[in-house]
């Protein structure tokens, strides 16, 4: 080969004048890409349809999931409140009742030490009673809380305010203490004492109103519950309002 040819090569292997030996590069890519998927759309097509069928698929699973477990879990604490509120009720009563037993029995006749000594230990037994009740009613406030915020969420509920334990069990301490304090034989012998006795537990009956309240409380929280149980339940048991709800969420 003449040094002439070999000169002429060299010359058609150099880039066009102007143009970024890069560029072109990148271009020829580009062209050959669109080549590439023009060639074979169907066989792309064919293989990312079921991909996105499943991830879809998988989506609306996990969704009507997360609804089924969120209305159940709603509905288990919803029953168990009800029955601990019920029981919390029951309890402030009966430590109430006997304890204005005793101070009618004190008004109206003369008990031995003994008689005293057995109702104020049943009166501390019950008032413990109602502060273990107590205690269990606050956690299941605030797992109702919890659970009420889920589904408000999922299903785009009124928000709805749920009373939360705070520091509804601590006066039960100081009732216990204000219970042991008292001497039994002073309210069998001192007329004085009995009557100091009997006027300053009048505050308890005055418990009696506020106990009323809470069982109105308590009977309009399970009225909204009940009614958003069924409404939660009616659109969870419907397919095609379950793939709404989770299109829109």
């Amino acid at each position: 080969m003449s040094k002439h040819s070999r000169g002429e090569n060299k010359q058609e292997k150099q880039p066009q004048e102007g143009v970024p030996a890069g560029k072109e590069k990148n271009e020829s890519k580009r062209v050959a890409f669109k080549e590439f998927l023009v060639l074979n759309r169907w066989t792309i097509l064919t293989g990312a349809v079921p991909v996105v069928i499943a991830v879809v698929c998988w989506y609306f699973i996990e969704c009507i999931g997360d609804r089924k477990t969120a209305v159940n879990g709603y509905r288990g604490v919803v029953v168990e409140h009800r029955s601990i509120a019920d029981r919390d009720i029951n309890a402030i009563a009966a430590y109430l009742n006997r304890f204005a037993a005793l101070r009618t029995r004190l008004e109206r006749s003369t008990l031995s030490p003994e008689d005293i000594r057995r109702e104020l230990d049943e009166v501390v037994n019950l008032i413990k009673l109602a502060e273990s009740t107590c205690q269990e009613h606050k956690k299941f406030d605030f797992d109702l809380r919890d659970r009420r915020k889920t589904v408000e969420r999922l299903f785009r509920l009124q928000p709805q305010q749920v009373e939360e334990g705070g520091d509804k069990c601590s006066g039960y301490p100081r009732m216990l203490s204000m219970v042991r304090a008292f001497d039994i034989n002073k309210l069998v012998s001192d007329a004085e004492y009995r009557n100091d006795f009997l006027k300053n537990t009048q505050a308890i009956e005055a418990l009696y109103p506020q106990i009323r309240d809470k069982l109105y409380e308590f009977e309009s929280l399970n009225k909204q519950e009940s009614s958003d149980l069924t409404t939660i339940e009616l659109r969870t048991s419907s397919p095609a309002r379950n793939i709404l709800d989770c299109c829109i969420r």
